[in-house]
């Protein structure tokens, strides 16, 4: 079982990467007085064995899936020269998932040898979402600028660690006594 254990992780693994992004955004000024834009981008992202190297073996190597959208508005109304509202609006979803080659474990660490099986930290699963809406109002009066506004921020998460789940089991070097 040890033999096949180094066998199974010896050697040379791929380590693949697929990135796709999309981004859209659109200008509209209907009058001298109101501008108007909306953005979309879209991310999305894996990475396989990135994690392979030196003693750290195939079965301990990671994959990993992200996601991510955003979109972001903002209206710019011009009330008269002296006084200017902005306001922003944003929504953002993303997505983090990180898992183990080796689903089941346990983790196996041999000082000197390598580090095997199913990372005691994964599988990893995130969600977060996060929106803001923000509004500032400029006036200008003589010499002074005054700038107000305020923004509410929310933020929501879903935090998934499978920690210690499979196991660990650590085997370090023997003092040159024995």
């Amino acid at each position: 079982a040890t033999q096949n254990l180094f066998r199974n992780n010896s050697g040379v693994f791929p380590f693949t990467t697929t990135s796709n992004a999309f981004s859209i955004r659109l200008d509209h000024i209907p009058g001298a007085d109101n501008s108007f834009f909306l953005r979309y981008n879209f991310n999305k992202r894996s990475e396989g064995n990135q994690a392979t190297r030196a003693l750290l073996g195939f079965s301990r190597s990671n994959n990993t899936e992200v996601l991510d959208h955003n979109l972001v508005g903002g209206w710019t109304h011009i009330f008269n020269p002296n006084l200017i509202n902005e306001l922003r609006l944003q929504a953002n979803y993303n997505t983090l998932f990180v898992t183990s080659n080796d689903p089941n474990g346990p983790e196996l660490n041999v000082t000197g040898f390598g580090f095997f099986n199913r990372d005691i930290f994964l599988p990893s699963y995130n969600f977060d979402r996060r929106y803001e809406i923000s509004n500032n109002l400029t006036l200008v009066k003589g010499n002074h600028r005054m700038k107000f506004g305020g923004s509410f921020l929310m933020r929501d998460g879903f935090f998934d660690s499978k920690t210690f789940f499979g196991g660990r089991f650590g085997f370090s070097v023997l003092p040159g006594s024995f």
